[in-house]
């Protein structure tokens, strides 16, 4: 089990981190003599200074985050599940609130909703691969630590 697990892992960090390294990076135009425009480059037209638009997103990084927040809703669910059955929470930041479904919920959220701001800081600071790649890492982590609940709720 747990070669198919790292095997499904490293597929999917070839499938999703290809469309990053195929990645078109161009370096930004030199200013312009003329302020109030910038200078025309291949594939970009002459606009006024700071109204480029921003690189294309890719349909990846939008998948990650579902792929994350579905990957949260599933541990979230699972780890009902197993407290259900009298098993220990075996995430010490979690254990403290493992009873109260409340604040499981508001931690599972918080958690989820400010890797998606980060993330998304890193995107629009010209961190484009690294923002990806951060997303390919946590759903990774999150798909082993599902994966782990998956087999413990499996085998009772």
């Amino acid at each position: 089990m747990r070669l198919n697990l790292a095997m499904m892992v490293a597929i999917g960090l070839l499938v999703v981190g290809a469309p990053a390294a195929a990645q078109d990076v161009t370096p930004a135009a030199e200013p312009a003599a003329h302020p109030e425009t910038s200078a025309a480059t291949p594939g970009r037209p002459l606009l006024p200074v700071g109204l480029h638009p921003e690189p294309k997103r890719p349909t990846s990084l939008p998948a990650l985050y579902a792929g994350f927040g579905a990957l949260q809703g599933i541990d979230l669910w699972q780890t009902a599940r197993l407290i259900d059955r009298d098993l220990p929470e075996h995430n010490p930041l979690m254990a403290s609130t493992a009873g109260h479904p409340v604040g499981v919920f508001a931690i599972k959220a918080a958690t989820t909703v400010s890797t998606i701001y980060f993330v998304e800081r890193l995107w629009k600071s010209d961190h484009r691969v690294t923002a990806i790649v951060t997303m390919v890492a946590i759903n990774a982590a999150t798909t082993a630590v599902v994966a782990h609940n998956a087999r413990q709720l499996g085998g009772r």
